[in-house]
């Protein structure tokens, strides 16, 4: 419910100005977030996703402000990668560079034994 029509935006910005460096999907919002602070409600873990075509390829910068190495990790650099590929389909562009700044990789000690 975050992303909205953003994506769609994004795709037609790009079409428009392929060497764009304005193109980010929001998922934080200061309005909403900093009420919740202190663990009164979920506050997402997804900061944004910046697209930017260069060299003729969509490249994505994925930040995450916390993520749990063991439980979500995996769907959410699933679902950044997927994104990507999409995004650069409706572009008809190859999938160039990821990458994924995590401000706080962490496992709780209950779930270690999952991952060694």
């Amino acid at each position: 419910e975050r992303i909205g029509n953003q994506v769609d935006k994004i795709i037609e910005e790009l079409k428009i100005n392929p060497g764009s460096r304005q193109c980010l999907i929001s998922i934080w919002d200061k309005n909403i977030e900093m009420d919740r602070l202190g663990g009164k409600q979920r506050i997402p873990c997804s900061i944004y996703y910046q697209v930017m075509i260069r060299n003729g390829k969509l490249n994505m910068i994925y930040n995450i402000r916390s993520n749990d190495l063991s439980t979500h990790w995996c769907f959410d650099i699933w679902l950044a990668i997927t994104l990507q590929q999409y995004i650069a389909s409706c572009l008809d562009v190859p999938v160039g560079n990821f990458y994924q700044f995590i401000g706080s990789l962490h496992c709780y000690k209950k779930d270690v034994k999952d991952i060694f």
